[in-house]
């Protein structure tokens, strides 16, 4: 599931909650106190399993980040490795590469300043 997913349940639960708790409110006022212990209770039991489906979104969502940050570290790793190889590989003109863009990088921002 995905994060766009979870965020959209999440939407959809909170509008049943606000309607669930405007019907609630029109039964109280209309069946006084049994009413009202029945309401209460069905608020606090709707607060629970909004609460529980919260705590599942929660949980899906930070597997996903973690996954995705596991994904952007491994993907770093290889294109260090790769640079890395490449310097051993060709030395001076991965130095002349990067005095070239250290030369444009200060030229960008002397005009800057």
């Amino acid at each position: 599931m995905t994060t766009k997913e979870v965020r959209r349940d999440i939407a959809g639960l909170k509008k049943d909650l606000d309607r669930l708790q405007g019907d609630l409110r029109q039964i109280t006022r209309r069946g006084g106190s049994a009413a009202r212990h029945v309401t209460s209770d069905a608020v606090e039991s709707m607060k629970g399993a909004a609460a529980g489906v919260l705590e599942e979104g929660t949980d899906r969502m930070r597997s996903v980040m973690h996954d995705a940050s596991d994904v952007v570290m491994e993907r770093g790793h290889d294109v260090f490795e790769s640079v890395k190889d490449q310097v051993e590989e060709k030395p001076v003109a991965s130095a002349l590469i990067t005095m070239g863009v250290g030369f444009a990088l200060g030229l960008f921002l002397a005009r800057k300043l």
